[in-house]
C-alpha cells in the first residue's frame, strides 16, 4: 500500500519541464488545434463526435475521463455540466473541485462559498455534447495517429493530448498553481489552496490567455468564436471573488517563529557539556533543536506539505 501511494504521490508531482516527452511543444500544441478544431466544424455528426472529445483538450481533463463523462446524462456528469442564467447561458462548463476545508475551527478563514469553480467551453461544442453518446477510445486513436502523420508530429497520444492546457499554463505563462487548478489536477491535495486564495479573476485571466495562444494559428473566424469567451462568465463566478483558504500567519509573526527556532538552536553555543551521570547531553539537544530548524527551512524553501510532524514530535 505504501508503495502504491508513493507512486501516487510521484505522479501527482511529477515535474513538466519543457523537455519532457509526454508533451508537445507549444508550436506542435498551436497546429494541433488549429487542425482538430477546424475538421470538427466540417466532418460528419459521427466524426465530429470523435473530435469534440479530442477539442476538449481546453479542459485539461484526460481523455478516457472525457469519453466517460460523455458517456453520462447531463443530471449524472460530475465535472461537465450546464449553466443556465449566465452569459454563458448555452455553454457547457467545466466544473473545477477546489480545495474543501471542513475543519470547524477553520471555517472562518475559508474564501470560497463553497467548493467549485466553473469555466466556460466554446458554443459549437455545446451542440455536440449536451446529449451523450457514445466513442470507442479506438476510434480515437485512429484519429490522433491521423493527425500525427497531417501535421508529421514526432510523436501524438492521448498523454499528449491531456497534457495539453496544463503544459501552455505552466510552461508559458508560468503559473503552475492556475494550472493545477484549472485542469483539475489533484486539488483537494493543494497546501497553496488550503493556506491561501487566489482571486477568481485571476483565473479566468489565465484560462483565457491559453486559449488565446492555443488559437493562435485557427481561421479568423474561429478565433473570435473561440477568444469570445474572454467576454464571458459564469453565474456562480461572479460571488466569488477568492478561491480557497485564508489561513496564512503575516510575516511579522512567520519572522518571530523563526527567530525562536534560531535562537534555541544558538542558545547552545559555548555551553555545550555532556553529562553521563544525570542523564544530560548538551550536544544532542543542540543537534535536536538544528534538526527542528531544517526541518522547518526545508519546508519553506521547497514549498512540499508536511504530511508528518517534525522528528521527534
Amino acid at each position: 500500500m505504501e508503495a502504491k501511494n508513493n507512486y501516487r504521490h510521484a505522479r501527482r508531482n511529477q515535474f513538466y519541464f519543457p523537455t519532457n516527452l509526454r508533451q508537445l511543444s507549444l508550436l506542435s500544441y498551436q497546429m494541433l488545434f488549429a487542425r482538430v478544431y477546424r475538421l470538427f466544424l466540417f466532418v460528419s455528426y459521427k466524426q465530429r463526435q470523435i473530435y469534440a472529445v479530442i477539442a476538449i483538450m481546453l479542459s485539461g481533463r484526460k481523455i478516457q475521463d472525457v469519453i466517460y463523462e460523455l458517456e453520462l446524462d447531463e443530471s449524472q456528469r460530475k465535472w461537465l455540466n450546464h449553466e443556465s442564467g449566465s452569459a454563458a447561458d448555452s455553454y457547457a462548463i467545466n466544473t473545477i473541485n477546489v480545495t474543501s476545508n471542513r475543519r470547524s475551527h477553520l471555517l472562518p478563514h475559508r474564501q470560497s462559498h463553497d467548493n467549485e469553480f466553473k469555466l466556460p467551453l466554446p458554443a459549437r461544442l455545446q451542440a455536440v455534447i449536451e446529449n451523450k453518446f457514445l466513442v470507442d477510445g479506438d476510434e480515437v486513436s485512429e484519429v490522433l495517429a491521423s493527425l500525427k502523420m497531417q501535421l508529421e508530429l514526432p510523436v501524438l497520444s492521448n498523454q499528449h493530448i491531456d497534457a495539453c492546457l496544463y503544459t501552455v499554463i505552466k510552461n508559458e505563462l508560468q503559473e503552475p498553481l492556475h494550472a493545477d487548478i484549472i485542469t483539475g489536477v489533484d486539488v483537494k491535495h493543494s497546501s497553496p489552496l488550503y493556506y491561501t486564495s487566489i482571486e477568481t479573476i485571476s483565473l479566468e485571466k489565465t484560462y483565457y490567455s491559453a486559449i488565446c495562444l492555443l488559437t493562435k494559428y485557427c481561421t479568423a473566424d474561429s478565433q473570435g468564436e473561440l477568444r469570445q469567451l474572454n467576454m464571458s462568465s459564469t453565474k456562480s463566478n461572479r460571488y466569488k471573488k477568492y478561491i480557497g483558504s485564508d489561513m496564512t500567519l503575516n510575516t511579522d509573526i512567520c519572522q518571530k517563529f523563526f527567530n525562536e527556532l534560531d535562537e534555541a538552536t544558538e542558545s547552545y553555543n559555548g555551553r555545550l557539556k555532556r553529562n553521563v551521570s544525570i542523564k544530560q547531553d548538551r550536544y544532542i539537544e543542540q543537534f535536536n533543536a538544528y534538526g527542528v530548524w531544517l526541518w522547518h527551512i526545508i519546508f519553506i524553501q521547497t514549498g512540499i506539505r508536511p504530511v508528518k510532524h517534525a522528528p521527534g514530535l
